[in-house]
């Protein structure tokens, strides 16, 4: 994980947790284990900072199409999806069309189009 990111909104930095005790560990060992148990997540692990990034430096700083969205979310959430990531990757996500998340080779653009077809559509 990139030790010198942002922090989410509940403003921690990863190096909150690279320099804790050990004792945090085994609490959010608990705590993430009861997440998947029950498959409940509290809603203030799913907020998100939005902000822009500029694609290419070099080009016209005025055009909307030179920037994309990125999410900083909350570093504990991080952490559990990167604990996550090997059993969602590991799941056959081919047979979804709809899927774009977890899936090598896709990206929100493409969900965005699909999004945008159905709405002209209707």
């Amino acid at each position: 994980m990139d030790v010198l990111s942002k922090h989410g909104p509940d403003g921690l930095f990863m190096e909150s947790f690279i320099y804790a005790c050990p004792a945090l560990f085994a609490h959010l060992s608990l705590f993430f284990s009861s997440c998947v148990n029950h498959g409940f997540l509290p809603n203030k692990l799913s907020e998100v900072i939005t902000t822009h990034l500029v694609k290419n430096k070099g080009g016209d700083l005025t055009d909307a199409n030179n920037y994309r969205a990125i999410a900083l979310s909350n570093v504990d959430t991080k952490i559990l999806e990167r604990l996550m990531l090997p059993q969602i990757t590991s799941f056959d996500s081919t047979s979804d069309r709809y899927q774009f998340g977890f899936k090598s080779r896709h990206s929100t653009s493409q969900c965005a189009d699909a999004l945008k077809k159905v709405v002209t559509a209707c």
